[in-house]
């Protein structure tokens, strides 16, 4: 057969020598011949369809050597699929993607912030996965916390798998804790209990603070757990009424704003050994960060108070574009990620992005051995996992009402500028009107 010659030629020619020579005279080497010609090109063309190479894109802000990990270990075991990588700065990532999606070149995978699920989901930015997940038998959503969906959820469809999911953790520094006389927190203490030990870490040397207790709490990003703390929030359940002017909501704000103005225990810097307590997702852990800690240090829960103890449990989705042009290819490389025990997730909790997002023992001894430092992490996830970890509220408005204008509330009572209940009352009515416009 010379080179270009097509199956159904090789068929038509033998047909035709059957015919002269009589069918009894085909020799049985001419038909195995002609089956192992069909045999090969069929084998040829199915080598080239396998061979057909997909590239994904896919975003994040990192950090990018983990990101390079995953990419090159899902390239060992899907070599047929290529990941073009786009890394950003925070900051930088969600601005790029709106502008990316803006000109019909949104990523085919990538990570949304879980302040921003309502934002993409509005705009038609991330598909659902739910089809996807019910025809994958692998993926069974019952063997991650449920608090860790609970940011990749929204009006009752899953937009993503969970990614960076995680508490803000209150990390100490252990040694300061023995210098100062201290026994390790209880997780389930007070903020009675708190201020006592933040009086008793800040140092003077006589003339000037050295060594600070803790960190400032007055900010949209830390200050809920205080605020949930009295049985406070932000907004009700469906998002329509605006709580920060409840009375002992108020009272709140103004006690974890007085640590820094009448107590005097807030400054300092952690890792410089300045301040000896701080509020922290493990993105900060110098396990991610690689900085150096020479110190003994150790986790545990944020205050409670009359209406019981809660911490933020934060989320981001891994999602798929609705754009998308290789959802099989998608699907495939968002399950090996972030799966239940995909090999993605366990390159993520190894190198200590992210706690283990179910309860498997595997994972857990890959991020946090028996024994280790910090002593009590395990046990912390695991308690904010089970009962102490709540999100913060999806709004499709995040920017405009978190960070805009209470966030700018906020930083005005951290000043002193104004007290808690002026602040608050001066932006209740920009903040009301907000809240009424969500969905």
């Amino acid at each position: 057969m010379t080179h270009g010659t097509t199956v159904a030629e090789v068929v038509t020619s033998e047909k035709y020598k059957n015919e002269s020579e009589g069918e009894s005279e085909v020799s049985e080497r001419k038909r195995h011949w002609l089956f192992s010609v069909v045999v090969l090109l069929l084998t040829a063309l199915g080598t080239v369809a396998a061979a057909k190479t997909v590239t994904l894109q896919w975003a994040t802000w990192g950090p990018a050597p983990i990101d390079q990990e995953l990419i090159a270990a899902f390239g060992a075991a899907y070599p047929n699929i290529k990941i073009e990588y786009i890394g950003s700065t925070y900051s930088e990532h969600h601005p790029k993607l709106k502008v990316l999606a803006a000109g019909g070149l949104a990523p085919d995978v990538y990570a949304v912030d879980g302040y921003y699920t309502a934002e993409f989901v509005a705009n038609n930015l991330i598909r659902p996965l739910d089809d996807l997940i019910a025809r994958t038998p692998s993926i069974d959503m019952r063997e991650y916390f449920p608090v860790a969906l609970l940011d990749v959820e929204y009006k009752g469809k899953i937009y993503g798998l969970p990614y960076i999911s995680a508490p803000q953790y209150y990390v100490y520094n252990v040694e300061h804790m023995a210098e100062a006389g201290l026994p390790k927190p209880d997780p389930h203490w007070s903020r009675e209990t708190f201020l006592e030990y933040m009086r008793k870490l800040t140092k003077s040397d006589g003339q000037r603070t050295i060594r600070w207790g803790t960190g400032g709490y007055v900010s949209w990003g830390s200050v809920w757990p205080w605020v949930w703390a009295v049985g406070g929030d932000v907004v009700d359940d469906v998002n329509k009424l605006f709580l920060l002017a409840e009375p002992a909501t108020i009272d709140a704000l103004q006690w974890v704003a007085d640590l820094n103005l009448v107590h005097g225990v807030v400054g300092g810097d952690f890792a410089a050994q300045t301040r000896s307590l701080s509020a922290m997702y493990p993105a900060g852990f110098p396990s991610v960060t690689k900085a150096d800690w020479p110190f003994e240090w150790d986790v545990t829960l944020p205050p409670g108070g009359s209406g019981g103890q809660k911490g933020i449990w934060k989320a981001n989705a891994m999602a798929i574009s609705t754009t998308t042009e290789n959802l099989e290819e998608a699907w495939t490389f968002l399950q090996f990620l972030l799966g239940p025990d995909s090999p993605g997730h366990r390159i993520y909790v190894s190198n200590k992005r992210f706690p283990p997002q179910t309860r498997d023992r595997d994972l857990w001894n890959l991020f946090q051995p028996l024994g280790t430092e910090p002593v009590s992490l395990r046990e912390i996830t695991l308690l904010y996992a089970s009962d102490y970890g709540r999100p913060l509220p999806h709004l499709l408005q995040w920017d405009e009402i978190m960070v805009n204008t209470i966030g700018g509330a906020l930083s005005r009572i951290s000043s002193g500028a104004v007290s808690a209940r002026m602040a608050i009352e001066q932006i209740r009515p920009i903040a009301e009107r907000l809240i009424a416009a969500e969905p």
